[in-house]
């Protein structure tokens, strides 16, 4: 799962979640803090995933990897871009990218795993028909 291997430029993406940044985002040093930034994919995520409603309350993160490109300031107005970039058995991989205002390069970009999971019986199953219609 390596980043590097994905385009992260605007033009990649279709899917846009749009925020604004708040004062209490920022750190120490006056830029977005690093934390910020996995709340804001998730929100992306969450709006990407929306109309998926009999399966978002059954996918579990395996895992995320980011990597920060560059400082956000407040005030700002973010775009998260969302698209999913591979489909396994019973899981499927997620690219996001964070872009300040209309900038083509991201200041974030995101690698998430997320696993089809039935909390009841304990195990996971197949990425049905619906989440394999969004592959980009």
């Amino acid at each position: 799962m390596f980043l590097k291997d994905y385009d992260v430029n605007r033009s990649q993406f279709s899917f846009f979640t749009e925020i604004n940044t708040r004062w209490r985002d920022l750190d120490a040093f006056n830029h977005i803090n690093h934390a910020m930034y996995l709340t804001y994919l998730e929100t992306g995520r969450f709006d990407f995933l929306n109309d998926i409603k009999e399966i978002k309350k059954s996918l579990i993160m395996a895992s995320i990897s980011i990597d920060y490109h560059k400082q956000g300031y407040h005030p700002s107005k973010l775009f998260i871009g969302q698209k999913i970039v591979s489909i396994g058995n019973t899981s499927f991989k997620m690219l996001a990218s964070i872009f300040n205002n209309e900038e083509d390069l991201p200041l974030v970009s995101s690698l998430t795993v997320l696993v089809c999971f039935d909390f009841k019986k304990q195990k996971s199953f197949p990425v049905p028909e619906i989440i394999r219609n969004k592959i980009n």
